[in-house]
């Protein structure tokens, strides 16, 4: 049996409406559940979309495949803010004890790199650390609540 583009059209409604956002998910499932039913042999599109649903663990399966996906991404995007503020203090601080060194040994460009170490500590380091505690904490209710 070939899927026609009607019965594509419905397939996708379908696991919008049971809850599959992520477009990446719904493609792939989407894929996988019409060669399913092009490969079932039975002539009856309900029939053999409702074995296909069944055999890729139904409808809630499906869901759980979503929720994993969504907190994959949102631990991920808590990885990367974390390194990229770990990054940035570390630079910062190296930025400011060489600018304190350059200052005892009286080398050029001291205050320069004194003054740019304490700019970025206050305009950039302290903004995103705040930033970071909120996205944190607000991260953190959601994945509670799941």
């Amino acid at each position: 049996m070939i899927v026609t583009d009607h019965q594509l059209d419905y397939i996708e409604t379908n696991l919008t409406f049971h809850g599959i956002k992520d477009d990446k998910l719904r493609e792939d499932l989407i894929d996988h559940i019409c060669t399913s039913i092009e490969h079932a042999g039975i002539s009856d599109f309900d029939t053999a979309y409702e074995q296909a649903v069944h055999n890729l663990g139904g409808y809630g399966a499906m869901q759980l495949l979503q929720h994993d996906i969504s907190e994959k991404r949102l631990m991920g995007s808590i990885l990367k803010r974390k390194k990229a503020f770990y990054m940035l203090s570390s630079f910062n601080l190296m930025l400011l004890c060489w600018g304190f060194l350059s200052k005892i040994f009286a080398w050029p460009l001291a205050n320069i790199f004194t003054a740019t170490a304490l700019g970025l500590l206050l305009f950039v380091t302290i903004p995103f650390a705040f930033y970071e505690r909120y996205k944190s904490r607000e991260q953190k209710i959601i994945l509670r609540n799941r």
